[in-house]
């Protein structure tokens, strides 16, 4: 079903608080999950018993100092005990000593939540702080717990990850709220050219419109061109300056004569189409005259290479007699005499049975023998060949099934 979940509400508690403080509503769905994944917040909600350990985003902050914003992501989490965790490790490497002063505000305003009538005091003083992720860790704790259909816009008005945004948002805000704040979130992102909104639009039309005002913004035509390798083929076709950026990077590094880079660009380009060809499409053959050994049915390969997305189980629907180049009339299918290109549905069918239209389109598929080169329609063949041992060729006493297993 298509139909999105209802999401569960949990009354979250704080990790660590010593002190009976008020909980915080969350909520829970698979949509929500798989969106707080893609953002990278999903180690940091599990409750780990091992307290020296950190998720990798959270090392990755410790590694250049950002213990302020690796302790907001915590709180965000209401797990007090890593918070003061990280700025407690921070300070034992010689960190500011403002991170003291930290904690025990931490501290003291977790446990002194349950008194309302101190929270407007304690928001006009953080505020003070220079750091976006700081005033926004006071503003989550600080927030009025028992106000329905809480927003968080004191908290997500201010200067944080994208990423960290929609993580937060869809941990915190009800559905409503949820929809509105993305939207808004999405269109921002879109009027920027802020490449995290990707996470938002997805390589879509909207996403493409959005790279294209990154591109605008910083002529950086390497990120955009990578970009563009990944953009699905359908979306390619509505907007046709996809294929511009990679097109002027290639051209960029054919003009530095930057040869390597250039063929690494075209090979990784190739390896993403067959990748997804494997997933969303299934082979196809192109078939050759055996005379002049040109290409037949031109205007469906050149099709087909334009609309990748379209089904590839599927017939021409112009019929070939000869070569449109060199006029030698197409070989004949050895048992209806017919052009390959020609069907005739062959009568020895049941006339009671119903093949679906991947069976009919198979049966029109041409096969061949191996060893003696003749051939013609899969049903045409497979039906002579459950009654026959051997070529429907005239003088021909090639075991066709025999040698090549199957014909």
């Amino acid at each position: 079903s298509n139909r999105k979940q209802v999401p569960k509400q949990i009354d979250q508690i704080w990790i660590g608080s010593t002190v009976d403080v008020s909980s915080k509503k969350i909520y829970e769905s698979v949509e929500r999950s798989t969106a707080i994944q893609l953002c990278g917040w999903d180690s940091l909600i599990i409750n780990d018993t091992d307290h020296q350990r950190h998720s990798d985003k959270i090392k990755s902050l410790l590694e250049i100092g950002q213990y302020g914003k690796a302790a907001a992501l915590y709180i965000f989490q209401m797990n007090l005990d890593k918070a003061i965790q990280v700025l407690n490790e921070g300070l034992s490497k010689g960190g500011n000593e403002n991170l003291a002063t930290l904690i025990l505000a931490l501290i003291g305003c977790v446990t002194t939540t349950n008194h309302q009538n101190t929270f407007f005091d304690y928001t006009n003083i953080t505020k003070k702080f220079e750091d976006s992720y700081i005033r926004a860790m006071f503003a989550f704790i600080l927030s009025d717990d028992a106000q329905q259909d809480q927003n968080y816009s004191n908290v997500l008005d201010e200067q944080l990850d994208l990423n960290d945004k929609v993580g937060f948002s869809c941990r915190y805000l009800n559905d409503q709220c949820l929809d509105i704040y993305l939207d808004k979130l999405s269109m921002e992102s879109k009027s920027k050219g802020d490449l995290q909104g990707i996470i938002l639009t997805g390589l879509r039309t909207s996403g493409c419109e959005l790279i294209q005002k990154y591109l605008e913004n910083t002529n950086d035509i390497r990120t955009v061109a990578l970009l563009a390798i990944h953009v699905p083929e359908d979306i390619v076709q509505d907007c046709p300056y996809v294929r511009e950026w990679l097109e002027g990077y290639r051209n960029l590094l054919d003009q530095l004569q930057m040869w390597t880079e250039r063929a690494e660009v075209d090979v990784y380009r190739n390896q993403m189409s067959h990748t997804r060809s494997n997933i969303s499409d299934m082979r196809e053959i192109d078939i050759n005259c055996i005379f002049c050994n040109s290409l037949l049915d031109q205007s469906r390969s050149a099709n087909r290479r334009e609309r990748h997305n379209t089904s590839h189980i599927g017939s021409s629907s112009t019929v070939l007699m000869v070569c449109s180049k060199c006029r030698q009339s197409l070989p004949r299918c050895a048992v209806c005499m017919m052009n390959l290109s020609n069907y005739i549905e062959d009568s020895s069918c049941s006339p009671n049975s119903q093949p679906d239209k991947y069976h009919l389109l198979s049966s029109q598929w041409f096969t061949w023998c191996k060893k003696c080169r003749h051939g013609g329609h899969a049903e045409h063949v497979n039906n002579w060949f459950k009654y026959n041992k051997e070529c429907p060729v005239a003088k021909c006493l090639c075991p066709c099934t025999i040698t090549d297993g199957y014909y």
